[in-house]
This record gives structure tokens, sequence and C-alpha cells, in this order.
């Protein structure tokens, strides 16, 4: 140890914050979410209430972003342990559209955009969703024949 190290003042460790109630994710914090293949907005929702109604001493955390690339992952996993079920064109779940209007949903899509996942089932980018494989494929293809 050299002398002046031998006097230096160690940096004070840092403080953790809470939560902003207006936070929202940032680019890379929707992205890392939509690249595991969640509804970025449905995980932000239960992201921001969660932590803003945690009491405590474990509501503060030094690294918001970790924390939510943690909490993504956690929900990936959760979904994908989900059952799932079977759905077929014929055996559509009773909120989803009509087949022929999935290619004038699917026409001004793109993937990230405006999606009700409740009514519509999972993303197309997913290639889990309740359309039709040809509709599917129509999208992919970029809406043409």
């Amino acid at each position: 140890m050299t002398m002046p190290d031998m006097f230096a003042t160690p940096e004070p460790p840092r403080r953790g914050t809470r939560l902003p109630s207006d936070w929202k994710p940032t680019l890379e914090a929707a992205k890392f979410a939509r690249d595991l293949g969640l509804d970025v907005q449905a995980v932000a929702d239960q992201f921001r209430d969660y932590w803003i109604a945690r009491a405590g001493a474990g509501g503060v955390k030094l690294d918001w972003l970790a924390t939510w690339r943690n909490w993504c992952r956690e929900t990936a996993v959760r979904n994908a342990n989900r059952p799932k079920p079977r759905v077929s064109q014929f055996n559509l779940p009773p909120s989803a559209p009509p087949v022929e209007e999935w290619r004038a949903r699917l026409r001004g899509y793109k993937p990230g955009g405006f999606w009700l996942t409740e009514r519509w089932g999972p993303r197309p980018e997913t290639g889990k969703g309740w359309m039709s494989a040809a509709d599917l494929a129509w999208w992919k293809n970029g809406g043409e024949s």
C-alpha cells in the first residue's frame, strides 16, 4: 500500500432507491423483455405495481435494471412451465377473432406493436399465435400471397 492509498477515505457504499411511481422500462429494458417473448407492457405493469407496493427495505434496490432483468427471466420461466392449451383452427378460444379477421389484423402489425394477447393469443412473432399457419406464413412473408 502506498502512502497516499493508506490515508485515502474509502468510498461509502452506494444506497439503494425505491422504484419511482412513474417508472417505465427503457428501450434497452423493453428489448430484453421482448427478446424473451414477453408482453413488455403487461410485465412492466406487474413489475411497477409489485415494487411500488413492496414495503420496507425489500422495496429498495441498488440496480433497478438488473432487478428488471431478473424479473423478466423469472416470468419467462414461469410462462414456459405453464401448461399450454391445445389450440387449432377449429378449437379456438372463445375470445379469439374469426379466422377471416386474421389477415386484416396482421396487415399493419409490426413486432412489438399493439396486440391484445388476452383476446388474440400470443404475439405473431412468437410463432405460437392463434392464427392459422397459412396466415402466420403470410404475415412473415410481408403480407404477400
